[in-house]
């Protein structure tokens, strides 16, 4: 018969060798896991599939195909202040789709200042040259509020090319269109800063603004009037006569350091205005 001792130490050494063994076993679970494809939680994947499904450039995709790149695709969480990436950065072979917050799309100068090319929000696509030139980044974007970015990589797109080729011609649209905004941007300069001014605050209320019940927009994004300036090409002190201006005509007013557009259809209507003559 077993002493009581020794029946006592061998559950004890059969106990560690188990906990060895399930402690062994979680540590791979947890390597293999790591390695999978990352999920998205349901709620997650609902509100990229509604942003996919949205006016940029995947919104004509087939719903099939939109389905697919969601399951591919990763969400990451960006602190403001980040540099997401810069100019020059060698491509990555990525884009980012917007699903919270403000990003500030620019290019520095020499001198330490910078152009300030776009904000863009919710909805929005950046960085997709990268998929399909695979240059260096043309433009440095950063993290003006904290952002979740889905990210969308050439692979899975090259993959999901094979069943819907169409995804390349959204892609090429959504070229033309900054293309476009950039021969936009070239005109503007010639113009007198009261169009410039006007043009820039109606595409900030499309990418960061939020639309009021009585019919305002207020631009949910705190920019300086020296910001302002740099996306329009001006200085600082005639940023300030012109919003000083619109002020007064209760065009454009500041709301708790935001700026809020009182009558979009007076500054619509000053942006659509050419140069004379």
């Amino acid at each position: 018969m077993i002493p009581v001792h020794e029946r006592r130490r061998d559950r004890g050494v059969t106990a560690s060798a188990g906990a060895k063994a399930n402690t062994a076993g979680a540590a791979e679970r947890q390597a293999a896991a790591s390695h999978r494809a990352p999920t998205h939680p349901k709620a997650l994947r609902a509100d990229v599939l509604a942003l996919l499904s949205s006016e940029n450039a995947f919104g004509t995709m087939r719903e099939e195909t939109r389905a697919k790149l969601v399951a591919a695709s990763r969400v990451s969480r960006v602190p403001a202040g980040r540099v997401i990436f810069r100019k020059g950065d060698a491509p990555d072979s990525c884009c980012y789709l917007i699903m919270q917050g403000a990003v500030k799309v620019s290019l520095p100068s020499k001198n330490g200042q910078e152009t300030v090319l776009a904000i863009l929000g919710r909805g929005d696509v950046v960085g997709e040259m990268a998929l399909l030139d695979l240059l260096p980044r043309s433009a440095t974007v950063t993290a003006l509020k904290a952002c979740e970015l889905c990210q969308l990589t050439t692979a899975t797109l090259e993959w999901l090319a094979r069943e819907d080729f169409t995804i390349y011609r959204h892609l090429l649209s959504a070229l033309s269109a900054r293309v476009r905004a950039g021969n936009e941007t070239s005109h503007l300069q010639q113009m007198p800063l009261k169009i410039r001014l006007a043009r820039a605050l109606l595409r900030l209320a499309q990418s960061v603004g939020e639309p009021l019940p009585d019919g305002r927009i207020l631009i949910r994004q705190k920019l300086s009037q020296a910001e302002l300036g740099r996306m329009v090409g001006a200085a600082r002190e005639n940023i300030n006569r012109q919003l000083t201006e619109w002020c007064r005509a209760k065009v454009v007013t500041r709301v708790s350091a935001y700026y809020c557009i009182e009558c979009p259809q007076t500054l619509e209507r000053q942006a659509e205005r050419d140069i004379p003559g």
